[in-house]
């Protein structure tokens, strides 16, 4: 779906291959919305969101503007992001960016770069395939490289099992078990576990 609170920039999207038909306007509505933040207390409870995915066609950075609360305590931010302007004056990644850092996160990775074909050219085999990136999904994470971190240990382990669950990222995943093994919160260390489990299943191996 491309539904947005922002109007199509038909100028751009009709030089791409398929983007046209897909968000040319057929209908407007008025619709009620919210801040994160006044939910707060709410539909949130107390401890806050621990990840966060955003994907609202262009208005990513309005939502992450009004979550600034909600984002003091989250962990891991994944939001779409667009690389030239797909809606009429959107704010696109290096805004988006700009702004996640200011509130101390630090970009991880992409989840995939999409592209179209720029008219006439089209590979019939594959049709999505052009040379201009136009938009991804880009993940945010907090504090993994700094000497300290201010997360507590918990929010370590939270956010360890986060990147390997959802985004196959084992090498930070691991990084931030080592930081939890390094603020004494458990007796018995859970990065050298989790690495050896790591090597056994031939997901990586060992090299210092």
């Amino acid at each position: 779906a491309t539904s947005s609170i922002y109007e199509p920039n038909m100028g751009l999207v009709t030089q791409f291959q398929t983007l046209a038909d897909v968000m040319r306007v057929v209908k407007r509505v008025k619709a009620q919305s919210r801040r994160l933040d006044d939910l707060w207390g709410k539909e949130i409870k107390r401890g806050g969101l621990d990840f966060i995915k955003l994907d609202v066609q262009g208005a990513e950075l309005a939502v992450l503007k009004g979550a600034e609360k909600t984002l003091k305590d989250t962990l891991v931010v994944e939001v779409e992001v667009e690389f030239v302007q797909m809606y009429d004056d959107q704010p696109l990644f290096a805004d988006v960016d700009v702004f996640l850092r200011s509130l101390g996160f630090t970009f991880h990775k992409f989840t995939g770069l999409q592209s179209r074909a720029i008219k006439p050219l089209l590979v019939p085999a594959a049709p999505y395939l052009g040379s201009q990136h136009l938009w991804s999904d880009a993940v945010y994470v907090r504090s993994p490289y700094t000497p300290t971190t201010p997360l507590t240990p918990p929010q370590l382990l939270k956010t360890a099992v986060i990147l390997h669950e959802c985004y196959g990222s084992y090498d930070l995943a691991h990084h931030y078990l080592v930081k939890y093994d390094t603020s004494k919160a458990s007796r018995t260390p859970i990065a050298p576990g989790y690495l050896q489990a790591l090597t056994e299943a031939g997901v990586t191996t060992v090299s210092y």
